[in-house]
């Protein structure tokens, strides 16, 4: 706060410039830095706080962040910024906005600078996906519907609105977003004569609208013409829709993760590139097959096909290493040779882990006890599949396709007050419509945990919030607001089998911050408010679930479900129990509900045999199969007196 009010003043300054060529159209992907202006009225303020002030364009590894200053607050303004924010990306993105403004207290006269942050006064309420022209429009509506008023974050009734200083937009790259959208080229793109464009068909001269800009350059890559592209592009689509299990009529687009599928479907290398407006090309995309290569430019959500690579660059960027080269041959040489992702350099001294949020506010001088350094929160979340014989699939000589695993149920519980008792979602047929519930639920989970955790930190939530690094308050804020999303073998198991509509679904509903994979393994998929993380990875190699449990003194408390025998969502209405044979694995090659012989008992089970198997005097064969009959007699009853459908066997399954 800064006890020096002052009259207001009115000083112009210029703002982040938007380049164009001389014949006056868009330069895309260069955006010019202005100098700092000071408005004398507010000089102590801007003085004060430059670092959040004074126009910047911050580029990170997958978001930038660009900062306008203003002098008054208007939506024609802002929306003029965001236009040129949007002719500067080259992918799809997700889009924050945030105001940067003055407050002033009626009573002491004191002024207070709120800086703009993607968290904080925020103008439009969750990020906005931007892929074609269509939604900056829609946008643009939305944008001048909004009551400033609204927006504006006071502490008290004494403060009152005194001046904007800064629009902010945060951009965050969406790499895997379908590739497919017709869309308007540049000028540098339309006039290159080493490429096709494949926007328009050109037989009608209709932008094509089925997505499927991949498929055509496949085509052309294999030798079809413009005049007779459509019959073998939609045989690629198909042949690709049978191969991936894919229905067609859901198609949207190929993401830059599937092109490894795609190479090795269509035994063809793959290298895509961007064209910036001085024909030096930049390389996004290398696939590991490097003979019968097919070369594609990639601009926002579409692909053309690059006929003559000699015509469509005048200069090549190695993305690895960084060096250019005016040869494309030279180029291709160095592509096969470039080890900059392999090479590792290591620094003097002894390693030491990276600084904590906490260490890093203690830098600031302020020192959370170590009580309440634990994040105590937490989902956990099972999937149940039901598992299909028609894999749509050839086995191989090595691969013999056995069962097709669909989604069928999704159980979820926490320890969030309000939210302990596990629930259970159950398919309607559609996977995307289950996961979508059970997103919005988990989000909700974690909109009440972040209340407890700031009501937790209330004593220091005020001391961090004014806090002038900006990078410490939103890493802070982003410490509060993840929830850690808990599964035994999910990276494995669960979270593949849900992936294409997860990742999709957390770009539309959450801003996905980074994901960690490991060879097959999704380790870790964090957006703003969930982090997905699998407990085996911070196991011992081979941990079971009931080693795990027994560690803790807990006993596995889990039910037995007949896997194979529930081989369609239909049998979810049946009231009809399945028989024994139907608890049958063939990839244990046992009934499930016979244990193993050197299995944990329950107390009724041990008093049917009248004794506690031990290592040295295991369970004995005619003992297994009395206690498989055992268990089974017990779920039927329980079944049968419950007057239970198979939907409500798969939920007190789910939830046990």
């Amino acid at each position: 706060f800064l006890n020096k009010p002052h009259h207001m003043e009115h000083h112009k300054a210029d703002n982040l410039t938007l380049r164009t060529t001389e014949s006056g159209h868009v330069q895309y992907n260069q955006l010019s830095v202005p100098d700092f202006a000071i408005d004398e009225a507010y000089c102590d303020i801007y003085t004060k706080f430059e670092e959040h002030i004074k126009p910047a364009i911050i580029n990170r590894k997958m978001s930038t962040i660009y900062r306008f200053q203003m002098n008054e607050l208007s939506m024609d303004r802002i929306i003029d910024h965001l236009i040129s924010v949007f002719h500067v990306q080259s992918c799809a993105f997700k889009l924050a906005i945030s105001l940067s403004y003055i407050l002033k207290n009626m009573e002491t006269e004191e002024l207070a600078f709120y800086w703009g942050s993607q968290n904080n006064q925020k103008l439009i309420e969750s990020p906005w996906f931007m892929g074609k022209k269509m939604d900056l429009e829609n946008l643009i509506v939305n944008l001048k519907t909004i009551d400033f008023q609204n927006h504006v974050i006071y502490p008290n009734s004494k403060f009152v609105f005194r001046k904007v200083t800064n629009v902010l937009f945060y951009v965050t790259k969406v790499p895997n977003t379908p590739i497919g959208t017709a869309t308007d080229l540049p000028d540098t793109l339309k006039n290159n004569k080493g490429l096709i464009s494949l926007v328009n068909n050109p037989k009608t001269g209709r932008p094509y609208t089925d997505n499927l800009c991949f498929f055509r350059c496949l085509a052309l890559h294999r030798g079809e013409t413009l005049r007779a592209l459509e019959t073998p592009t939609k045989e690629l689509f198909h042949q690709y829709c049978h191969q991936q299990l894919i229905d067609p009529t859901e198609f949207t687009g190929v993401t830059l993760g599937q092109m490894y599928d795609l190479s090795n479907i269509f035994d063809v290398g793959i290298l895509i590139y961007k064209l910036d407006d001085s024909r030096k090309s930049e390389l996004v995309y290398r696939s590991v097959k490097q003979d019968n290569v097919m070369h594609l430019n990639i601009f926002g959500n579409h692909f053309s096909y690059i006929k003559d690579f000699g015509k469509y660059s005048s200069c090549y960027l190695c993305t690895t290493c960084k060096r250019s080269f005016n040869k494309r041959w030279n180029f291709q040489v160095h592509l096969k040779t470039c080890d900059k992702t392999t090479r590792a350099v290591y620094g003097s001294g002894v390693f030491t882990p990276p600084p904590t949020i906490f260490d890093k506010l203690a830098a600031h001088g302020i020192d959370i006890p170590s009580s309440l350094r634990f994040y105590e929160h937490k989902i956990v979340f099972d999937i149940e599949c039901l598992l299909t014989r028609d894999t749509g699939l050839n086995n191989t000589e090595r691969v013999n396709y056995t069962f097709k695993h669909e989604l069928a149920s999704i159980s979820v519980c926490s320890n969030v007050t309000d939210y302990e008792d596990p629930i259970c979602f159950i398919s309607d047929g559609c996977p995307r419509r289950l996961l979508q519930k059970c997103i919005e639920y988990m989000t909700e989970i974690a909109i009440v945990a972040k209340i407890e955790q700031r009501e937790k930190f209330a004593a220091y939530i005020e001391q961090i919030e004014e806090l002038d690094d900006v990078g410490v308050v939103e890493k802070f804020d982003e410490y509060l607001s993840q929830v850690p999303v808990l599964s035994f073998n999910g990276g494995s198991y669960d979270i593949r089998v849900i992936k294409e509509p997860l990742i999709s679904l957390l770009l539309q509903l959450d801003e996905v911050k980074f994901v960690i994979k490991r060879i097959g393994n999704y380790a870790c998929i964090a957006t703003e408010t969930l982090k997905f993380l699998d407990v085996i990875s911070y196991l011992a190699v081979g941990t079971s679930l009931d080693s795990f449990l027994k560690a803790f003194n807990a006993r596995q408390n889990k039910s037995y479900f007949p896997y194979e025998y529930f081989n369609s969502l239909e049998l979810l209405q049946s009231q009809e129990f399945p028989p024994y044979e139907g608890f049958y694995s063939s990839l244990r090659q046992r009934n499930t509900l016979e244990p193993r012989k050197g299995a944990t008992l329950l107390d009724g089970e041990i008093a049917l045999i009248g004794r506690t198997p031990t290592k040295e005097s295991p369970l004995t064969d005619p003992e297994i199969l009395n206690l498989g009959r055992f268990r089974y007699n017990e779920l039927r009853e329980t079944f049968i007196e419950n007057s239970w459908t198979m939907r409500e066997f798969l939920e007190e399954y789910n939830n046990k």
